[in-house]
């Protein structure tokens, strides 16, 4: 960084042209180390990561900032679930006709990474698709599956592409899901003869979600599948073109089959950290105040969960997604270190771990703060600044404080961004968990684009020219915070005026809730509720565990979605969550789902 000494006397706001200390260069040399194949992606828990994290470190210690982290060192150590793995003690019997086949795991079938761990005995029931939806398709509506074991194919009936109403409905923890509530006590899942030339048994993948789906799932292959079809008299392929071609469920309770099956699934937990400094304020009395400027500086390694990429594998550097994010925060820490550019108020640095796994870093900082939190007056977020184009920038939390506006418009005189405002402070970045906690929020983006979450997110297609000087705005906006006396005020963002989108739906209906995925209890617990949606107005808050939600009981996210297809927009739903140790009733009036942000 050039050395250059700032003018006394000059005006608190430069301009954006005499600010050389944020460089294009020093921008890209941090996003090359970080993005380099050597880190394979940094995914959180990793030895990858790790060699990020003290990458970091070294650079907060060079610049002579002091360690926030855990026992004074510059690491926030959590642990995070990696990975879900098949256990020794998996097994399945089948009985055909009174003759009983011993089948093989790995071979033959594999638990999914949702499935329950448990054990059963039971009939088996097929049920076409194993889907549900209202007035419209239901594989349940003329059997009973009370006790058995529900059989269904992958996917969704053809007859349904037109108006892709079960799609939503089709994932495979939803199946799951679906035959729990209808009774079953585990749920069997088969890739039909008409959806792939291979039978191969699904491959036990970790969704980056620990919760089960209450029952035991597994996938099984199609050449035992057919089997228990002939054994039952059924024809599966004739059985898979009929559903397709009408809708006409064909969900039958096989009499001459049942099963023994134990599964049996270990998690593979790793330590990961956040890396944090401090920047002691030069103010006798706001030094006792801080600014929190983060980043998450984690990715997707080699793929999978998340990965846009057609197989894993393949390194995800992750160059804009957040190495972009990362360099920006080395490089707001050395402009602030320099003894002329130091803040009145105190700034941590914060290099959040495991975003990509559901802002676990950041959450668990918020959850085990090593600052007092109290003090916290702003949370700067930087994620995917380094590849903007025609000179757009998204600011996120614009409804968090109703300084944000004023302040960023004045300082965008000398830059002349276009710049977007939203004014959500929730979204799906490390602000989120601050704004959850009463804390305004900015968080700078510079838009997705075709490489996100591929290997493809490389290096050399950052635009850091552009980076250096949305930097230089970032600092020229923390100082405009800094300058004031008194810290900026919290506000709820208003939630977007909502109305009905056509085409594929991710839900029926909106609720506002936000969720906290560091909780692993028995139940939906709420990070937060949006301002002005069903959930504030039903009386819901942060904290809050929601166990039973419109009939249904919930165990995790995934049940609570489930849930939410049920619901139609108007209608009451009956809520039932603790509150501490207090359990608590009320009624939710869905609304219409919002208008997709686009941004």
């Amino acid at each position: 960084m050039l050395k250059k000494v700032l003018i006394l006397l000059a005006p608190v706001f430069l301009l954006a042209q005499n600010i050389p200390e944020i460089t294009a260069d020093e921008v890209i040399a941090h996003i090359r180390f970080l993005a380099s194949d050597r880190l394979q992606g940094r995914r959180a828990g990793t030895v990858q990561a790790e060699t990020a994290a003290k990458y970091i470190a070294s650079e907060f210690q060079r610049l002579g900032l002091e360690p926030a982290g855990d026992n004074n060192s510059w690491f926030q150590s959590l642990d995070v679930i990696l990975d879900m793995q098949a256990g020794p003690e998996n097994r399945l019997t089948i009985q055909l006709n009174g003759t009983e086949k011993q089948l093989q795991p790995g071979t033959d079938f594999n638990p999914l990474a949702f499935s329950a761990a448990g054990e059963i005995s039971a009939g088996l029931s097929f049920v076409g698709y194993g889907l549900t939806e209202e007035d419209y398709y239901n594989d349940y509506q003329d059997i009973d599956v009370s006790g058995r074991v529900a059989v269904m194919f992958r996917y969704t009936p053809a007859w349904d592409s037109s108006e892709a109403r079960l799609s939503s409905l089709a994932s495979l923890r939803f199946k799951a899901i679906n035959a729990r509530e209808h009774g079953a006590v585990a749920a069997v899942i088969i890739t039909g003869p008409l959806d792939s030339d291979r039978g191969d048994i699904i491959a036990l993948h970790y969704d980056n979600n620990s919760s089960d789906a209450g029952i035991p799932v597994i996938s099984l292959s199609r050449s035992v599948a057919q089997e228990l079809f002939a054994a039952n008299g059924m024809n599966m392929k004739e059985v898979q073109q009929n559903l397709s071609a009408r809708k006409n469920p064909q969900s039958v309770n096989w009499k001459t089959s049942t099963v023994n099956l134990k599964t049996d699934l270990k998690a593979v937990t790793k330590s990961t950290d956040n890396v944090l400094a401090v920047l002691p304020g030069k103010h006798p009395r706001l030094k006792n105040e801080y600014i929190v400027i983060g980043a998450h500086y984690d990715h997707l390694g080699l793929g999978g969960a998340g990965s846009m990429a057609d197989k894993p594998g393949e390194p995800h550097n992750g160059a804009d997604d957040n190495a972009s994010g990362t360099a920006g925060l080395l490089e707001l820490a050395e402009y602030f270190s320099e003894p002329a550019n130091r803040s009145n108020r105190s700034l941590l640095f914060a290099a959040f771990t495991a975003e990509e796994l559901g802002v676990l870093g950041s959450t668990w900082f918020t959850k085990h703060p090593t600052i007092d939190a109290d003090k916290i007056i702003t949370m700067i977020n930087m994620d995917m600044i380094g590849r903007m184009k025609d000179k757009r920038v998204v600011l996120y939390g614009m409804g968090s404080s109703g300084r944000w506006e004023p302040l960023v418009n004045r300082i965008n005189k000398d830059f002349g961004f276009r710049l977007k405002f939203n004014a959500e402070g929730y979204g799906p970045s490390d602000h989120s968990p601050f704004y959850g906690k009463d804390i305004p929020v900015l968080f700078f983006f510079t838009g997705t684009h075709s490489d996100y979450h591929r290997p493809s997110d490389d290096w050399q297609k950052i635009n850091a020219e552009d980076e250096a000087r949305l930097l230089q705005f970032v600092s020229r906006t923390i100082r405009g915070i800094d300058e004031r006396l008194l810290p900026p005020q919290f506000t709820k963002a208003k939630t977007k005026k909502q109305k009905a989108r056509g085409g594929g739906r991710r839900s029926n209906v909106f609720i506002g809730t936000v969720p906290d995925f560091t909780d692993s209890g028995n139940g939906y617990k709420l990070a937060g509720v949006s301002e002005g949606s069903p959930a504030e107005s039903a009386g819901l808050k942060s904290g809050d565990l929601i166990i039973r939600f419109a009939g249904s009981d919930i165990g995790d996210i995934y049940d609570f979605m489930y849930a939410m297809q049920k619901c139609k927009p108007g209608k009451a739903v009956e809520v039932v969550f603790r509150r501490g140790e207090t359990e608590m009733t009320t009624r939710l009036i869905p609304a219409p789902p919002r208008a997709k942000d686009n941004e």
